[in-house]
């Protein structure tokens, strides 16, 4: 790795060992560049170290202590640091998501005891500028949101050492204290970046299926209690075929769609089958989709025709009145039609709930009881059940007056002390009382009814509800 210009890094963890797919759009958005890129997916790298310690069931507790993660990693982190100096990169990136902040905070004290490097933060925990700092404190410049558009401009800069301040879409350490914040520039066109080759990786060590990404954002993007209600944005989906089929000749047939819904664009997704369909690409794959009025049995046996294995279902509520106060956009109607075709279709669903919006009553708990155990013949796994979480970006954070939410202490000291989500035990919700004692109870109840009933609950879900 001598003479690099920039060492990008994946820390660990990230509960499915998938290949980075946004490193790969990253890699290839600093190409025109020609700096010399080097990209280390160090979450593979330690997974086949401790495949034990990549689970979904208490995975986040885990490698979200800190103390944990210096007993069990800290020689390793060590060594990594010791070892990414000794090459000298003159800025290290650093890909960052809620799992993997411990480890990859504790590597930047590292790197930072040894060398002056620039250090560069982005991903899933940078996605808002007034959580990313909190979440990863210590950084040279953190690229918020999508960095296709504003690290390359920033590297321009950096690459001639000219430090950088008040940059819209980017937090440095050389920001003026009055600094207004602005957006950096999101792309529209989400095909001007090539998909990614992962020139830097042997794809044969990575088991099971291959990221891919249809669109972003969220084409509903309502739901109160979201965080990552983005503008959703499409791929043309002859480009999405020929990653896919570029996929297929290099060895892989297994995909997983990371979109927020599959379906937000059903003539899109209907021109990606068919193109799947004609080239005769021989696949499996799954993805999360959105209860709408398109979704036909005929539409589900197109998918299925093109290789569609599973689908993910965001019921979230489980009556028209909980629907409505999530503000999901469809009916209970709709949602049995639509599970009913899929299986029709031979597609199996897994669906998911969240326990405990502002609204909900004990009533509300029970007609969702009796409307799923209806339809579990139409549900081939329960695979989440959350309780709300009042996490930064969603209507219930930004507006909780609106939703008679309220905090047990002082609001404001809550959230510049907890700006990624309040703590669950600090709000409640009134008109009717519901805080975490009763949203916990409500989950056992619904889990033990539903497990009673021979609705199939994954592990994670029941280990969720603690049955």
């Amino acid at each position: 790795m001598s003479n690099l210009d920039l060492l990008l890094l994946y820390p660990p963890m990230q509960y499915t060992p998938m290949i980075p797919n946004g490193l790969g759009y990253v890699y290839n958005s600093l190409k025109p560049l020609n700096l010399n890129i080097s990209v280390l997916d160090l979450n593979i790298f330690y997974y086949y170290q401790k495949p034990q310690w990549w689970t979904v069931e208490g995975g986040f507790d885990l490698w979200s202590n800190q103390d944990w993660v210096l007993e069990n990693w800290g020689v390793e982190i060590a060594k990594l640091a010791k070892a990414i100096v000794t090459d000298k990169p003159p800025m290290v990136g650093i890909s960052v998501s809620g799992t993997s902040q411990c480890f990859a905070n504790e590597l930047i004290k590292q790197i930072r005891g040894l060398s002056d490097t620039i250090i560069l933060i982005g991903g899933y925990s940078c996605e808002y500028h007034y959580t990313a700092a909190f979440n990863v404190p210590d950084y040279d410049y953190m690229i918020i949101r999508e960095a296709e558009k504003t690290l390359p401009d920033l590297m321009e800069y950096l690459i001639k050492g000219i430090p950088i301040a008040d940059m819209p879409g980017v937090l440095s350490r050389y920001d003026s204290p009055e600094r207004t914040w602005r957006d950096g520039e999101i792309p529209t066109d989400v095909d001007a970046v090539d998909f990614p080759r992962y020139e830097w990786a042997n794809l044969d060590i990575y088991p099971g299926a291959m990221p891919l990404m249809m669109s972003r954002g969220c084409g509903w993007g309502r739901c109160h209690f979201c965080s990552e209600c983005f503008e959703y944005r499409i791929r043309n989906p002859i480009k999405v075929a020929d990653e896919i089929e570029w996929l297929i000749n290099h060895g892989k047939q297994q995909f997983v769609f990371g979109d927020s819904s599959l379906n937000s664009d059903h003539d899109v997704l209907m021109t990606l089958c068919n193109e799947m369909i004609e080239r005769k690409l021989n696949c499996w794959f799954r993805g999360q989709y959105h209860v709408d009025k398109h979704s036909s049995v005929e539409t589900f046996l197109r998918l299925g025709e093109a290789g569609c294995g599973s689908l993910a279902f965001g019921i979230d509520g489980w009556t028209d009145r909980v629907l409505k106060l999530q503000n999901k956009g469809y009916t209970m109607a709709m949602a049995e039609e639509v599970l009913k075709n899929c299986i029709s279709a031979g597609i199996p669903t897994s669906v998911n709930m969240i326990i405990g919006v502002p609204g909900e009553t004990e009533d509300d708990i029970s007609e969702s009881i009796e409307n799923i155990i209806r339809l579990k013949n139409y549900i081939s796994a329960f695979q989440n059940m959350n309780n709300l979480i009042l996490s930064a970006g969603s209507n219930y954070y930004l507006n909780p007056e609106k939703y008679n939410i309220a905090f047990n202490g002082d609001k404001d000291k809550l959230y510049k002390e907890s700006p990624v989500a309040i703590p669950e035990e600090s709000w409640y919700s009134y008109d009717p009382f519901i805080d975490n004692g009763v949203r916990e109870a409500r989950r056992r109840r619904i889990a033990n009814a539903l497990v009673n009933a021979g609705v199939n609950l994954t592990d994670y879900a029941r280990w969720q509800a603690k049955v």
